[in-house]
């Protein structure tokens, strides 16, 4: 298992209402990488590509990699949509991700790049070109990406517990064509039962079918046994991003694996400043659903060689995973 610390330039940017600033510093981990300003940036004081641009249009978006180690290094660079991922998170990490049915235009296909592979050696720097072509047709509301850029791993950052750190930058992309408002909305799509991190999990999915982020957004639900009426299962959290066209999961994990097969009804409230949703749904969870995510558990539990990884994965895993988020929220926060 492979423990990433993502180090961002501009990471989730003002989608989730944080101000967030890149460094030319490298932060101690051997490279970094600096945005060079494009013409069509609408704002000149973000730090990122905040791109207001004509249909039909084409550009070039352009990073610049340094490489701080003493020692030749590899870097991978990667063009992303922008996604929504189960912690509630604009995640730019994902290449080649299913797109929800509502994405029209997608970030991946309008822009390209040449090297996606770059080798420097100590102390040299290249810049990385991103040709950007707009569609013909004009569109309202957002597109949304990022440039990602990590160090590939070499024999020296992997140690014996197969636990690694491995790095990277991302830098955002919003492209607007007009400064037509788009209201935001948010629709129910499903519920299941599935396994989640190797625990049975009830799993609702929820989809923003519009061209608009969400941003700084409170998560909360509250589970109940329709027989007994009795509340079994309720979470409330807070600073949540939704990307533009994206579908994501709000996961009730069974970590003693203690879901009962029954009838329930759940309650889902999602809101911020200017708007709230709320979705009441009633389903059944049955044993067989049940006994499936508990093989699909235990499948993964066992394809997995380290025992420590075994032991650990329902607990360490999720915190790891959570730890390395807050870090790339929270970096260069002003």
């Amino acid at each position: 298992m492979r423990k990433r610390l993502l180090i961002t330039g501009a990471f989730l940017l003002a989608l989730l209402g944080l101000a967030v600033q890149a460094s030319a510093d490298d932060n101690g981990i051997g490279f970094s990488v600096q945005m060079l300003k494009n013409e069509y940036q609408a704002d000149a004081s973000k730090s990122y590509f905040d791109l207001l641009i004509s249909a039909g249009k084409q550009t070039e978006l352009k990073v610049s990699v340094q490489n701080t180690s003493d020692t030749t290094a590899t870097f991978d660079v990667s063009l992303n949509n922008a996604t929504t991922n189960d912690n509630g998170i604009i995640d730019y990490s994902r290449h080649d991700v299913k797109t929800d049915s509502s994405l029209r235009v997608a970030f991946e296909k309008i822009a390209s790049i040449k090297e996606s592979k770059v080798t420097l050696n100590a102390g040299e720097t290249k810049i990385i070109s991103v040709d950007l072509k707009l569609p013909d047709k004009e569109f309202d509301g957002l597109v949304i990406g990022g440039i990602y850029v990590i160090k590939e791993l070499d024999a020296a950052n992997t140690n014996k517990s197969g636990y690694t750190n491995q790095y990277s930058y991302v830098y955002g992309v919003t492209i607007r064509e007009n400064d037509k408002e788009v209201k935001p909305d948010l629709v129910f799509k499903k519920i299941d039962v599935q396994s989640v991190a190797n625990l049975v999990t009830i799993v609702a999915n929820i989809q923003n079918p519009t061209a608009t982020n969400i941003s700084k957004a409170t998560f909360a639900y509250e589970l109940k046994d329709v027989k007994t009426g009795k509340v079994v299962k309720s979470d409330s959290t807070e600073n949540h991003g939704i990307a533009p066209n994206t579908n994501f999961n709000i996961n009730l994990r069974y970590p003693n694996d203690d879901l009962k097969a029954g009838n329930y009804n759940l309650a889902i409230t999602i809101k911020n400043a200017d708007n709230e949703w709320k979705f009441d749904e009633d389903f059944k969870v049955t044993n067989k659903e049940i006994k499936e995510a508990r093989k699909a558990s235990s499948f993964n539990l066992k394809k997995k060689t380290n025992p420590l990884v075994i032991v650990a994965i329902a607990a360490v895993g999720i915190l790891v995973f959570v730890l390395a988020t807050a870090v790339v929220v929270l970096l260069k926060r002003k």
